[in-house]
């Protein structure tokens, strides 16, 4: 018992004595340190560094300097554990660990300043102390442009495929051919000299690499040992994303041209320093950037040293660095500022660089050449001529290392190629005549086309069973090289075996039976809506009321100026009916309004009329001509809830695995279908084969179905657009050196449009049915359609009433324009000569007879016009 209690009493105080140290700390600052293996057993000189050398000595900071290495296997998870315990606020990565100090700042949600290139998007808690690769990468193109680079190669360690990516497709913007080579591996040195041999084929001199510093000696000792400059050495010239290195002792890397941060002239370090822990740094500009990275942690401990407490301490100092801006250094002793340029960072937490050091390596020491700034026209670089480039220098070297028995020479690799024997149009397979040049297709014409651009050759190994799945099975097990055909990328092969970027993209899409035209034998009335018609009849006889009571009103009509009694019946109701029909039906009429009111009203009448019948004319043909053949079916709703037809598609293919494995309703009512109406089919000929039949509709990619569509008899139809898009894309084996380069190359041929030629070529000239181009829509016109010529009816129909009731309010002055007239004459009598002929029935003969007759009064309203007929 009274052992028990003893362990009770140890364990208490010791939990006290923890909570006293977590109290304490609580007030301090803790920086956790990712260290190098390079400072073990300088550790004190390390905090002393930390400490003394660079934060403000009113400031309490405790150090936690991790001696796990954080790249070594099972080290992510020892620094996890040991920083969880520490309870740090920030930790500084010396270990230039990458991606592995990401991953450590994400887990613990806790800012990890890093000394090494950053991508977007590179997480919440990382933050880098060098420029980002678009930064980077900008001067690359910039240097190359620069020295009229054309044409180059592109090296890159695997590590570094997303800048060598983003740097590719910047040197196509500026119309720079890049060469992508197979990324490399930096441990293995044969796959490195088969990548080296590769870019010797290309015949192309100026070599772009992309790796870390510590590892350019391994790449450059695979070109010596390879023989790459035994050949035409002169002309050879390397770029490297950066140079950090302080005082190179490797001959060979003389010639070499590089980026770097910038830094002053003057020593950024004290004597003491240099002796306790420079000489441990790797270089000046490493060692300048570790500065201010302890500069930087400085200044926003300063800021929040009041706020350590609060529950989100950690957010509080992320917007500290993302908004905080420290100055270029003046001097040696100057604190809280930039060694390497002014300290700020983008919303993303990478620095904000505007300018870099361009530097060559000559005779083992760096030696600044230029200047490279963010905007052009400020850069300083020197002249092509005055730089000491590789194949310059090399020469001096060459014969000290041990080098390969076999000169370099123009090689072929063979690639082993599987395809399926049948796989129309992507693939046309003569059985008795495999040899290259008998097998034809779609996608042996880019295969072709990238042997010539890669200088390969290649054999296939025909597919005569089996699917897709064998061909993820024949690359798993690396049988074959390439598989190619309408092979879709999916994730669960992404997973298995690697893919090239896409060569064609496309959506689902459903073949089935032209449906039977149905026929109508009143198709002569759809040019118009009823809505149409009805006004059409309206106005009709609105028109015929509106001359009937113009002309009964009008002073100068029929009516008012008929002489004797009977007449002026013109247009009269009946009358004018039948002008309205007549006009209507472009006949003409017996009479036309003698009034300028009706005469007005008629023009706008006739006006509507001529729209009307030509509008009426022009849709009606294409009525006629225009057969748009209707599909039963316009989507995957209508397919599967509104519509009595049988589907499936091909049988253990991966559109039926898409199907099975998805939660949403309409994609388990569909295999539910399949399943019970047993409709899945073999192959995507037995089922274009079922559906010619009738009654059936076949479900699959719409390039296939295409050119099944375009085969005779030429009785099918498509429904396009039923799933989401999917592409096709070349299988590889997993971690295939081909598939950066392949992809490079297929993008290349989209920009070209040589794949668009390719596929117009293989589907639409080689169509066996001539399918007329899709009929535009006929469109049954509604009244908005002819609001317009109403409204001009309308605008008519008001005019003639003004006018009409002009005549009516002046008729005096009419008349007494007429009574003038009559007062003028006078009494006189005006006789005019008259002819006639008598016919005398008794002797059947024509007698003419002369003789003066009065003239009849004529009324005019006025003295120069007349209105009658």
């Amino acid at each position: 018992m009274k052992c028990f209690w003893s362990c009770v009493g140890i364990l208490l105080l010791s939990l006290y004595q923890n909570a006293m140290i977590m109290a304490s700390n609580a007030d301090k600052f803790a920086i956790g340190v990712l260290m190098d293996s390079n400072y073990s057993g300088f550790e004190e000189d390390l905090g002393r560094f930390i400490t003394k050398g660079h934060m403000d000595r009113s400031l309490q900071v405790t150090i936690n300097i991790s001696k796990n290495s954080i790249k070594n296997k099972g080290g992510l998870l020892k620094n996890i554990e040991y920083f969880k315990d520490s309870r740090v606020n920030i930790i500084i990565d010396l270990e230039r660990s990458g991606e592995e100090a990401k991953t450590l700042a994400e887990y613990l949600k806790i800012p990890v300043v890093t000394m090494v290139p950053q991508s977007k998007p590179q997480g919440k808690y990382t933050i880098s102390m060098y420029p980002s690769i678009n930064v980077i990468n900008s001067a690359i193109i910039d240097v190359l442009l620069r020295y009229k680079v054309t044409d180059s190669i592109l090296l890159y360690d695997e590590k570094r495929s997303r800048q060598a990516m983003n740097l590719h497709t910047k040197s196509q913007r500026e119309y720079i051919k890049m060469e992508m080579m197979p990324e490399l591996k930096i441990n293995d040195v044969s796959m490195i000299k088969d990548v080296i041999r590769m870019a010797w084929n290309t015949q192309i001199k100026t070599v772009v690499l992309l790796c870390d510093t510590r590892d350019i000696k391994q790449v450059v000792n695979a070109t010596l040992q390879s023989r790459l400059y035994d050949r035409d050495r002169q002309n050879w010239k390397w770029i490297v994303s950066d140079l950090d290195f302080r005082g190179p002792d490797y001959e060979p890397l003389d010639g070499f041209v590089g980026l770097t941060l910038p830094i002053p002239s003057w020593k950024t370090d004290s004597v003491d320093e240099r002796q306790t822990f420079g000489r441990k740094i790797h270089s000046d500009v490493y060692y300048a950037t570790v500065k201010d990275a302890l500069f930087l942690i400085n200044a926003v401990a300063m800021e929040i040293q009041e706020k350590l407490k609060l529950h989100n301490v950690t957010d509080v100092i992320l917007q500290k660095i993302k908004n905080i801006s420290l100055p270029l250094c003046s001097s040696k002793k100057a604190k809280n500022c930039g060694l390497t340029g002014e300290i700020k960072f983008d919303e993303h937490g990478v620095r904000k660089i505007d300018k870099m050091d361009f530097v060559v390596v000559t005779k083992n020491k760096l030696t600044r050449g230029g200047t490279w700034n963010v905007e052009p026209l400020k850069s300083e670089l020197p002249e092509v001529d005055s730089i000491r480039w590789v194949g310059k220098v090399v020469e001096n070297y060459i014969c000290n290392e041990v080098r390969d028995k076999e000169p370099m020479k123009k090689t072929k690799k063979k690639l082993k190629i599987m395809l399926k024997i049948s796989d129309p149009p992507f693939v046309f397979v003569n059985e008795s005549k495999l040899a290259p040049q008998n097998v034809t297709g779609f996608t042996l014409d880019i295969v072709r086309e990238l042997a010539k651009r890669f200088d390969f050759d290649y054999e296939f190994v025909v597919l005569k069973k089996g699917g897709s799945k064998a061909f993820v099975k024949a690359l798993q097990e690396k049988k074959v090289d390439l598989a190619i055909g309408s092979f879709t990328i999916t994730a669960v092969r992404e997973k298995k075996i690697d893919f090239s970027k896409p060569f064609m993209d496309f959506k689902m899409a459903l073949i089935l039976l032209i449906p039977k035209e149905k026929e109508d034998l009143f198709n002569f009335h759809k040019p118009f809506s009823s809505n149409v018609w009805l006004m059409v009849v309206l106005t009709v006889f609105a028109m015929t009321f509106l001359l009937c009571c113009v002309d009964y009103f009008s002073p100068l009509g029929y009516r008012k100026t008929a002489e004797n009694e009977g007449e002026g019946e013109e247009f009269n109701l009946m009358n004018s009916l039948w002008f309205a029909t007549a006009s209507t039906l472009q006949q003409g009429g017996d009479n036309t309004p003698k009034s300028p009111s009706g005469r007005i009203l008629a023009a706008a009448f006739w006006f509507f009329i001529l729209i009307i019948i030509s509008t009426y004319t022009a849709n009606l043909a294409a009525f006629f001509t225009n057969k748009k053949i209707e599909s039963p079916i316009k989507s995957l709703d209508d397919l599967v809830y509104k519509s009595n037809l049988e589907y499936g598609m091909e049988k253990d293919g991966q559109n039926m695995d898409f199907l099975k494995a998805s939660k949403q309703p309409i994609y388990k009512k569909m295999i539910s279908h399949i399943n019970e109406k047993d409709t899945a089919m073999t192959s995507s000929k037995a089922g274009v084969a079922r559906a010619r039949l009738g009654g059936y509709a076949y479900i699959s990619e719409t390039p296939i179905l295409e050119n099944y569509n375009n085969q005779k008899p030429c009785n099918t139809m498509l429904v396009g657009d039923l799933f989401e898009v999917k592409s096709y894309g070349f299988g590889l084996t997993k971690n295939s050196e081909y598939t950066n380069a392949l992809s490079v190359a297929i993008l290349k041929l989209r920009e070209e449009g040589f794949i668009e030629k390719r596929r117009k070529a293989w589907w639409d000239e080689k169509s066996q049915c001539s399918r007329e181009p899709p009929a535009s829509a006929t469109v049954t016109l509604e009244l908005k359609n002819l609001g317009g010529v109403f409204i001009i009816m309308t605008a008519g129909i008001v005019t003639s009433f003004l006018l009409l009731g002009i005549e009516i309010k002046f008729k005096w002055i009419i008349d007494l324009i007429l009574k003038a007239q009559e007062n003028n004459t006078g009494n006189d009598e005006q006789r005019e000569t008259v002819m006639r002929v008598e016919i005398s029935q008794g002797e059947r003969q024509l007698n003419p007879i002369n003789r003066a007759e009065p003239i009849p009064p004529r009324r005019r309203w006025l003295p120069s016009f007349n209105f009658g007929r």
